[in-house]
């Protein structure tokens, strides 16, 4: 949540009120559409920043993540999180209840391009797997990226694993959306940041 947005709840908490700010100064700041002023910077940043920048207040570090292999924590911790992070499942891979296809599903969506590398990105023998290709130029919205989820989606659903796909930019959706049949047991869950701070 940026700054801006905090005020007004913030506004509401009585004086012998307290509160709690759960946040990651790592992550990407809020989007906006314009540089911040000079010297102005944690005033339009995440309201975390800027108690954190501003007024130097002390921070409680979780140090165990419950959602990632070590593979990708030990990834975090070169780049800048503390080193006694952790892993909670450190061997954690996918647990996929059938064969991958080598080949097109027969059910496979049109408007969907194949790859066998589609598969391949889903082998749980690999402990992360890093996509890349020549964007070139894209903005907040990306049809490959979001064509690219909504295929790998659709190989989960073809085994049989109903897949949830969150997304936070509201550009995005469209195109997941487009390849999902109503009846598709893949969801795409979109997490508006407008919408997140009503």
């Amino acid at each position: 949540m940026d700054v801006a947005h905090a005020a007004l709840p913030f506004c509401s908490v009585s004086s012998q009120g307290s509160i709690v700010l759960a946040g990651d100064h790592l992550q990407l700041p809020p989007i906006h559409k314009a540089q911040p002023p000079a010297g102005l910077e944690d005033m339009v940043g995440s309201i975390y920043e800027y108690w954190r920048s501003r007024y130097s207040v002390s921070e409680n570090a979780l140090d165990v993540n419950y959602r990632s292999n070590d593979t990708l924590v030990g990834f975090a911790r070169e780049a800048g999180y503390r080193s006694t992070l952790t892993s909670q499942s450190p061997s954690l891979r996918l647990q996929l209840t059938a064969a991958l296809p080598s080949a097109q599903p027969a059910n496979w969506p049109p408007v969907l391009y194949w790859s066998p590398e589609w598969s391949q990105m889903l082998d749980p023998g690999q402990p992360a797997v890093c996509f890349v290709y020549d964007d070139g130029r894209s903005s907040q919205r990306n049809d490959f990226e979001a064509d690219a989820v909504a295929a790998i989606a659709a190989i989960l659903n073809h085994l049989g694993q109903p897949t949830d796909v969150p997304t936070f930019a509201a550009a995005q959706p469209p195109p997941l959306l487009r390849c999902m049949d109503d009846d598709d047991a893949t969801h795409c869950v979109v997490l508006d940041p407008e919408y997140l701070h009503e």
